[in-house]
């Protein structure tokens, strides 16, 4: 009885080896990994940008001087470049620099200037005689035809009577203390003859003037 007893236990114990032989092995599943903490970045310092500045050229390129903008573009400098020139005002009717011929006869030929200023119907301007002298001068236009007065020292004067073509060309006659003598004139876009009249040089009141030829 014992005997049987003893077999049927290692039966049974031999049965269970076998079955934990025969089972599957369980692979272990592994621990999530820990999540990092995100990162906080300090926030970026403003540019060191100063108001109006000053950029210096360095190289090709147009750099801020030390301490100066921080915040300029990169412009390529360009070699021999000139700044754009102002356009100049549009033109008014009469305005402008002249050059007049008075012509007294024969191959004899003054050259004196006008710089009129046009206001609606007036004129305005200076008038520089043979040897440079500025005097004063006033007129008007109407239609095609225009009158200049040039005040002169003492009372005296020279007036300009005639026609003129468009806004380039006038022809006339001017009458002065010798009587009357012809006279054309032309505008001239580029002149600079009056540039280097001091202010106020020999307005009113300076003495001698033009003389027409007798």
């Amino acid at each position: 009885m014992i005997s049987t007893t003893n077999t049927i236990r290692a039966l049974a114990l031999s049965f269970a080896v076998a079955l934990v032989a025969a089972a599957p092995s369980v692979t272990p599943i592994p621990s999530p990994a820990p999540t990092a903490a995100p990162i906080t970045l300090p926030p970026m310092p403003a540019p060191d940008c100063k108001p109006s500045p000053t950029p210096v050229p360095i190289g090709g390129n147009v750099l801020p001087a030390p301490g100066q903008n921080r915040c300029v573009t990169l412009t390529p400098a360009k070699k021999g470049a000139k700044p754009t020139p102002t356009p100049p005002p549009a033109r008014v009717g009469l305005t402008g620099v002249w050059e007049v011929q008075i012509q007294p006869g024969g191959d004899n030929v003054d050259y004196v200037h006008f710089k009129l200023t046009q206001t609606g119907d007036a004129l305005t301007g200076t008038y520089l005689d043979k040897n440079k002298k500025p005097y004063p001068l006033a007129g008007v236009v109407k239609g095609a035809n225009v009158r200049i007065v040039v005040t002169l020292p003492k009372g005296g004067s020279l007036v300009f009577s005639g026609s003129v073509s468009g806004t380039t060309d006038m022809l006339g006659m001017m009458t002065g203390p010798s009587g009357e003598i012809a006279f054309t004139a032309a505008y001239r876009a580029k002149s600079n003859l009056f540039d280097n009249i001091a202010p106020g040089a020999g307005l009113g009141g300076m003495g001698g003037g033009y003389t027409p030829p007798r």
